[in-house]
Order: structure tokens, then sequence, then C-alpha cells
């Protein structure tokens, strides 16, 4: 856990509790890296944070299945990236970390040459002649 001295930041310290309380539940322990007292700790989190570009503390690190939680998080989340677990991304609310909650939704002709572009010859060949096939049942059961 990369963090702040206590009373620097709110979301640290409301962090800390929520990682001391799933420290008690799971009976484990997480390293803690003060980023501001600690040379190394600071580089170390530049490196980590080069992943996502977030730039924010508290960050939460596993090393073994490279989950990261930036800032404040649920208790439920923090527990499940504690045991290692696959965390689903989290949508911003109103929108302060720049990054846009809204799902991009490619239109029909976008998602053709989407999936286009990833076919080999025989793929395509193959996918021409199930259209083809798809059309002329279409035809034949009018």
């Amino acid at each position: 856990m990369f963090k702040v001295p206590k009373g620097t930041i709110e979301e640290c310290d409301e962090m800390e509790k929520i990682v001391r309380s799933v420290e008690k539940e799971l009976n484990m322990k997480v390293e803690r890296l003060d980023i501001m007292r600690d040379r190394f700790a600071r580089n170390l989190y530049e490196k980590v944070d080069e992943i996502d570009f977030v730039g924010k503390v508290p960050l939460l690190y596993h090393r073994e299945s490279r989950q990261s939680i930036y800032g404040l998080d649920s208790k439920a989340r923090v527990k499940a990236w504690a045991k290692g677990r696959f965390l689903s991304p989290r949508m911003s609310m109103g929108g302060g970390s720049g990054v846009s909650s809204e799902k991009f939704v490619p239109d029909e002709e976008e998602q053709q040459e989407f999936m286009e572009e990833d076919l080999t010859e025989l793929q395509q060949l193959g996918k021409e002649r199930m259209l083809e096939r798809l059309e002329s049942e279409a035809e034949a059961s009018e």
C-alpha cells in the first residue's frame, strides 16, 4: 500500500482503516510504503503508476495479481484485492479522474470493420461463404 503520512490526505486515513480491518479478517499483512518519507517507496510508486497513469494515493498494488486500487474504495473490493481476485474496472461518478464512464458502442459498420481487420484470408472466405449460404436459405424460405 503506497500512502502518505497520517493526517495528510483524508482518503489515505480512511483506506488505512479499511485495510487494517481486512488484515484482521484475513489474518494477513499488507506492506505499507510512505511515498513522502521514503525515496525508494516514491520511485517504486512511480514505476507502478506508469501502468495506469492515475497518480493518486492511496494506491494498493498486488504484486502477484498485478491488480491496483487507487484512492478510497469499498471494503469488499479491498478484500477481493487482498485475496488476489480479479477486480472489475471501477466506473467514476461525476468524472474527476478524466476517464469517461460512458461506454463506447460502435455502430454496426464500425463493428464489421473491426472484426474484418483481424480475420485471416481463410477466415474472410469462410465468412463470405456463410453469408452467401444464409442469404440463399433466407430466399428459399420466402
